[in-house]
């Protein structure tokens, strides 16, 4: 299974920043986004 690492950098190649949204670019604080496969339940 990839990396969120791997995510981020594959997707910072198709989209700007990596992330579809100015309030969700990490950058600004120093980390790099979450991604996650799956999940279950409301949180």
């Amino acid at each position: 299974m990839p990396s969120s690492h791997d995510e981020f950098t594959a997707a910072c190649e198709l989209i700007p920043g990596g992330v579809n949204s100015p309030v969700r670019a990490y950058k600004s604080v120093g980390i790099e986004p979450r991604f996650v496969a799956s999940a279950s339940g409301s949180h």
